[in-house]
This record gives structure tokens, sequence and C-alpha cells, in this order.
């Protein structure tokens, strides 16, 4: 049965406070796996003559092994099974990012394409042209915002792909006792991310709360970017909405009387 850390009182592994003293032990529990996963990273790249025993060496330690190397092999086992569980999780994601990228694309292809390709599209995107109101609903607009979004999808697509085949690796190395790599969301998977943020800032909000709020540390400040990123994505484009319809109400000539 584990303690609360505050009060030492018998608490449940999914009690999200204590009854006693009323401590977050959600967040105690987050910070304990912080600084453990820091300890484990730190074995895993550290160096000199003193060997880390169970998951974070590559060898196993002759004699007693400490209660810090016991914790550290502890967590990069818990850690194993978690990423266990996310790993299906990472192959069905790029799957079905995979599929809506090539889609995205093909269709954007065929816009741009009808609105008079991609010579007509660079024309466009030029900020007179791009500015203008009437553009935003054009066949190449919207062409090009597909292509954006699929772009984003096959990025996300590809980084997922390289996170499953990490966690596949890092389990592995865990359950042989060997040292195991560190796995991080792929560079490709943030790229894609802030791109989604980009073109579709709404899809990109909801996403970046989700992951901010979510039960998964490592995502939250991935996900508090997002929502930043998407917030002023959205306000830039109706400050320039309002410009513009300003602009258009005072070149309004009043009727003549």
């Amino acid at each position: 049965m584990p303690l609360c850390p505050k009060c030492g009182h018998e608490v449940a592994k999914t009690d999200a406070h204590c009854m006693d003293c009323g401590t977050d032990l959600l967040a105690e529990r987050d910070k304990e796996r912080e600084v453990l996963r820091q300890m484990s990273m730190a074995a895993r790249i550290g160096s000199g003559q003193h060997t880390v025993a169970g998951a974070s060496s590559g060898t196993m330690a002759v004699g007693e092994k400490s209660a810090e190397e016991t914790r550290i092999r502890a967590f990069d086992v818990q850690e194993a099974e978690r990423m266990a569980q996310e790993r299906t999780t990472s192959w069905v994601s790029a799957g079905i990012a995979l599929v809506l990228g090539v889609a995205l694309v093909l269709v954007a292809l065929s816009r741009i394409k009808a609105g008079g390709g991609f010579d007509d599209l660079v024309a466009l995107l030029k900020p007179k042209a791009f500015r203008s109101l009437s553009n935003l609903g054009s066949p190449l607009m919207l062409g090009f915002i597909l292509l954006g979004l699929g772009v984003s999808g096959l990025l996300i697509a590809f980084g997922q792909v390289r996170l499953a085949m990490a966690t596949t690796r890092g389990i592995a190395q865990v359950r042989g006792n060997l040292r195991p790599d560190i796995v991080q969301v792929s560079r490709a998977t943030i790229l894609g991310l802030f791109v989604l943020c980009v073109f579709c800032p709404p899809v990109g909000l909801i996403i970046g709360l989700l992951m901010r709020f979510g039960r998964n540390p490592d995502l939250r400040p991935l996900g508090a970017r997002m929502v930043q990123m998407a917030i002023a994505i959205m306000v830039l484009f109706a400050g320039n909405m309002l410009f513009k319809l300003g602009d258009g109400l005072k070149t309004v000539k009043p009727p003549a009387h």
C-alpha cells in the first residue's frame, strides 16, 4: 500500500488526493516520476567508474545494489510497461495520419490544378493578394490549406512510426537488462503538430489542450506550446479580418442625396 509523501498516511494507487491531509497525489506522483526520469536519463548518459545496475546500465553491478539503483531499475520497468501500452497507440495514430495526409495532399493538388496551378498559387500568396478577403475562399487558397494539412499528417505519421520503433527498442533493452535509449516524441511529430496549428488553429488548439491536461507529463509542455501557437494564429487572423473589414467600410462612398 503506497503512502502519502506529506503525512505518511496509507493511500490507494487510484486516489487523487490524500484523505488525511488533502495532498494532491497526482501532482506528487508526477514530481517523483520526473525526478526518477532525470535520474534514469543521467544514468544512461553518465560516465566514470560508477556502474549503475539494472536497466540504466549495460551490465549488472557486482554486489548489492543501492536504493537509488533499485529505484531507477523499478522506474525503467514501469516506463517499459507504460510504453508497451502506448506503442499500439503510436502505430494506430501513424496509420491514421498517413491515410489522412495522403488523401489531403491528393485533394489539395487537384484543387490547385483546378484553380490555375502552382504559378497562380504563388501569385495568390503574395502579400497584397493574400490579404484580400475575396481570395480567402478561392479554390487555390483551399488547396493551399489542404496541402499544409496533408504535409502535417505525413510528418506526424513519420514521427509516430519512429516513436513506435524507438519504443520497441527501448522495451527490449529494459527486458534484457541493458541501458535503454531515451524515448521522446519525434521532432517530425512536433513539426507536424506545429504545422497543424498554423493551417488549422482550432484543431491544433483542441489537440494542444488535450495534451496539456492529459495524463502523460511528457506531452504537457508540447501541448502548452501548441495552445499558445494556435491562439496566436487565430488572434492574428481575426485582427487581419477586422482590419480589412474596417478598411473596406472606409472606402465605401456614402449614397448621394
